[in-house]
Order: C-alpha cells, then structure tokens, then sequence
C-alpha cells in the first residue's frame, strides 16, 4: 500500500470514534426534516411568518450535505484507508454547511433575524446562479414563466420590503465563518482553519447537533 494511505492506528481509531456518533445525529436530522420542528419552538414561529420558510429551507439542505460528507468520510475509514489529501474536501463541505446552518438557525435569534438571514442566503444563492447565467454564452432571452436570477433577486427583494424584514448585509458564508474563529468581527477565510490529517469533526458535529436541536 502506498505510504501516503497508511493508516496511523492511533488517529484513525479517534477519527472513528468520533465519526461514529454522526448516524445517529443523522436520524435526530431526517426526523426534524420528515416531523418539522417542535410546537411553539422558534422554527416553529418562523415558519408561520412572512418569508418565514427561508431559514429552514436552506439549513435543512446544509445539514444534509454536511452529514452527506461526514458519512463518506466515515465510509473512507472503515475501507482501511486514510488518505492523505482527499479527506479534506469532505471536512471543509461538512464544516461550511455545519456552521451556515448554525448561522442560520442560531438559538439565540429571534424569528424575524432568522428569516432576514435566510433571506441573505437566498440571495447569495441568486447572485451565483447570476455568476453562472453571466458565462453562459449567446444566452437566449428567459420567457415568462421562467425567470433569471437578475429578476428573482428583483422579486426576493420586493418580498423583503413588502414584509418589513430588515436587510441582512453580510453574505452568509463570511457571516458563518464566525462560530468556527470565535469573534463575527474575524473574516479570515476558511481555509486557513482547514484540518490537519488526523481531522476537525468536532466544529462540525457540534455544529450539526445545535441545528438539530433548534
């Protein structure tokens, strides 16, 4: 086997333990996706607001991916390989998603905060997909009723205004990076906590389990 794949019994029987918690957080997820949130709790305020399905929509699909990369990595462990490198890239999705849903469904806001920060990730979501249109070349005219992310972003703004939600002006993966530094003033990019070989699970099962309990 090559050298790099040589697993270091020590760190990857840490790695597996701590992994190995991750299913279970998995069914605490797929039963707040498939049951909703608790009666009277804060999801369950904001839902019944104006715009009020923003913050569940997108930390549900966080969370999924988040566990989504942790399971593959766990699946990577037990196949008696550690890899070098390629394990990284399923860390960093799985902690971005983590801590962008931990922004979003942070215990601490109140509804109408957590629906303007999920109204910023719904328009950062548009101005990528506007990123994306700008690329596409010899682009056709969009038909109603299909729209372009120009217009979505127009429509999504109307909908903030008409509802009175207060405009969140930080995109919210420099937002997220917050939880992970300590301190909402720090905008050091997230690479620069990427982690070591032996791993940091820890941000994000912390992460995904503040969100399921929310």
């Amino acid at each position: 086997m090559d050298d790099l794949l040589r697993q270091d019994p020590k760190a990857t029987q840490a790695l597996v333990a701590a992994l190995g918690r991750v299913p279970r957080i998995r069914e605490r997820e797929q039963a707040l996706l498939h049951d909703g949130p608790l009666p009277d709790s804060v999801a369950d305020r904001t839902r019944q607001l104006q715009s009020g399905r923003y913050p569940e929509i997108f930390a549900s699909q966080f969370l999924v991916v988040a566990g989504d990369n942790l399971l593959t990595w766990h699946a990577v462990l037990h196949a008696e390989v550690q890899p070098a490198y390629g394990h990284l890239s399923l860390v960093r999705t799985a902690i971005e998603c983590a801590v962008n849903a931990r922004w979003l469904l942070d215990p601490a806001l109140s509804a109408a905060a957590r629906i303007a920060r999920g109204l910023a990730a719904q328009r950062a979501d548009y101005e990528e997909r506007r990123r994306f249109e700008a690329t596409v070349p010899n682009r056709p005219n969009v038909e109603r009723p299909a729209k372009s992310a120009a217009r979505r972003m127009e429509d999504l703004e109307r909908e903030r205004v008409a509802n009175g939600i207060a405009n969140e002006s930080m995109n919210a993966t420099a937002a997220s990076r917050s939880y992970l530094v300590g301190s909402p003033t720090v905008r050091a990019p997230i690479a620069s906590s990427a982690p070591s070989r032996t791993g940091s699970s820890g941000h994000c099962l912390r992460a995904r389990r503040r969100c399921c309990s929310a």
